[in-house]
């Protein structure tokens, strides 16, 4: 397949996707989830720049600690790429304790610790935060379509008040309130 081809195909995939994220917020529920995300937008991003901060500096400990030795770490790039792919689950321990043991085990548990768990708890906890925001919001905004008496609600009670006093066979008219 051609190159351009390629291309169109994944414009087309892009435009299809976006149109899929503006149809989804019509739901209520996933509506609450893009209003969470949008909200949460410049905190998540803020945090995300640290973090990429923080990647690439254990990604230069790492290149300059194993790039000697290793294939993996070589290049800064490949580096890079190797500590995203241990932060997923795929690390060789075994040929890093092998290059430089008295620093492996220091290097590995400090950087799946600060890379996994304390930043996915952090990014959980933005979005918790924005979520409870979003929702709470929805919640009041709804509360006022709760007392707002539409035309249709109108029309209707008119139309039931009619029938009341002029059919005597369906309603009693012992029921029904004089005055108006």
């Amino acid at each position: 397949m051609p190159a351009h081809s390629l291309t169109l195909v994944r414009n087309c995939d892009a435009t299809l996707a976006r149109a899929r994220c503006r149809y989804l917020s019509l739901q209520k529920r996933l509506g609450l989830l893009w209003l969470t995300l949008g909200k949460a937008a410049p905190e998540l991003l803020a945090f995300c720049a640290s973090m990429v901060m923080l990647l690439l500096g254990f990604a230069f400990l790492a290149h300059l600690s194993f790039g000697a030795n290793l294939p993996e770490f070589y290049q800064f790039s490949t580096s890079i790429a190797t500590l995203l792919r241990m932060s997923m689950g795929d690390f060789g321990y075994e040929r890093l304790s092998s290059t430089r043991p008295a620093l492996v085990g220091i290097f590995f548990v400090s950087y799946m610790v600060l890379m996994f768990l304390i930043c996915l708890n952090v990014v959980i906890a933005i979005l918790s935060k924005y979520y409870d925001i979003v929702h709470e919001e929805l919640k009041t905004s709804d509360k006022w379509k709760l007392n707002v008496v539409t035309v249709d609600s109108q029309l209707l009670q008119h139309a039931m008040l009619f029938l009341r006093r002029r059919c005597t066979c369906c309603f009693r008219s012992c029921l029904i309130p004089t005055a108006m």
